[in-house]
């Protein structure tokens, strides 16, 4: 089953968490834990725990999803040569719903793999690569409301592939991406466009090094 989804603040692309559901709400996004370590060579890993709650927020008259999400995550990330490349998993694990959203059935949503890849590389001020990402739900449903309604608590899936564009104007760099569902089980899912815009916030100057005189 797909409830309503939260955004993906951790992974590498605009992708959202839930990819295969509806983006009905903005409910906050915690991520308590996350580190990183570089490896060298141009090579980068992180690992992270997420959860998100519900908090009240509502979007287009939506009912507050009524459940705890928690999220562990890992990503591996490549910069060099010209090259920007990022895989990043995350597998959700979901609280029962009361009932108060989700077609106002008592259900706990099923707990589901998704993960997501992007290689682009740097002409000058423009890049390109090819982008994926796949949503897999693992367990099943389960609750009264899947005993109401048992379509409702179907297993869904879906994988994407598609290719990305993008051009650095200076203090802003914006990409464009494109997808295409090429495999799907009870996702509604197709072609998507999305797009992701970087600016710089805060940039300090390095400090100058301490020269130790003897």
């Amino acid at each position: 089953m797909v409830l309503p989804s939260y955004p993906n603040l951790y992974g590498s692309g605009p992708f959202p968490a839930t990819l295969g559901g509806f983006m009905v709400n903005a409910n906050t996004f915690w991520s308590p834990i996350n580190l990183s370590w570089n490896l060298g060579g141009g090579w980068f890993v992180s690992v992270a725990f997420n959860f998100t709650g519900p908090d009240g927020a509502r979007y287009a008259g939506t009912p507050n999803p009524d459940y705890w999400t928690f999220e562990p995550a890992a990503a591996i990330s490549y910069l060099g040569n010209n090259w920007v490349a990022s895989a990043n998993f995350y597998y959700d694990i979901n609280t029962q719903s009361s009932g108060v959203c989700c077609a106002g059935l008592p259900i706990t949503s099923g707990n589901a793999l998704y993960g997501d890849f992007f290689a682009a590389y740097k002409i000058g001020k423009w890049e390109l690569g090819p982008v994926a990402y796949f949503e897999a739900q693992t367990t099943a449903d389960s609750g009264p409301g899947c005993t109401t309604a048992p379509a409702a608590c179907a297993f869904y899936s879906n994988v994407a592939v598609g290719g990305l564009v993008g051009y650095d104007f200076g203090p802003v760099d914006i990409q464009v991406w494109v997808t295409d569902s090429v495999a799907r089980q009870n996702a509604i899912d197709g072609l998507d466009f999305w797009t992701r815009i970087g600016f710089r916030i805060w940039a300090p100057e390095a400090p100058k090094p301490l020269v130790a005189k003897n």
